[in-house]
């Protein structure tokens, strides 16, 4: 899957160097060592080779292709800051054969759990997460998660009678 990291190695020998090569890709540990991590870069083909030395200058060099998949990179869209009881929506770019699964802390997913979309339910006054992940159908994945701050919507009740005379004044309230 690209912009994963992958582990590749040969048998250790005491006293060999190792020369590694990638294309499609950036070795991000591991140079001149018998095993190193690759970021895969691009989707399509990339190789990975390596050179190894022993102390008597004697080399073998051995190359590998790799075929680099697809790796879903989303971003979920919708309101950071968002009001209690109040419903929001949320999404991700759509991808054909993609699957997604959310989660919400402090919240309810009320729509569209498995699509790209889904309304939500801010629970209490505070903080939650809105979390996707979505899967390529060659099974390469990303999880993403954004913090939701969530503030207090006021819920008033009216005081005050509800059977009156006309012409009279009659005085209604909500708690201060």
């Amino acid at each position: 899957c690209h912009n994963k990291p992958y582990t590749y190695s040969v048998t250790a020998i005491s006293g060999d160097t190792y020369s590694w090569t990638v294309t499609n890709g950036s070795i991000v540990a591991g140079q001149n060592t018998n095993s190193i991590t690759i970021l895969w870069d691009t989707v399509g083909t990339g190789t990975v080779a390596i050179t190894q030395t022993s102390p008597a200058g004697c080399d073998s060099t051995i190359s590998r292709t790799i075929n680099i998949l697809y790796t879903p990179d989303p971003i979920i869209l919708g309101p950071d800051t968002v009001c209690h009881n109040k419903i929001y929506s949320y999404s991700v770019t759509a991808i054909g054969g993609d699957t997604y699964s959310w989660a919400v802390t402090n919240g309810t997913i009320l729509a569209g759990q498995n699509t790209n979309t889904i309304d939500v339910i801010w629970g209490t006054a505070g903080t939650g997460s809105i979390t996707i992940t979505q899967t390529s159908p060659q099974g390469c994945d990303s999880t993403i998660s954004a913090n939701i701050t969530i503030l207090y919507t006021p819920a008033p009740i009216i005081t005050g009678d509800d059977s009156v005379c006309h012409n009279n004044i009659y005085t209604y309230s909500v708690a201060n």
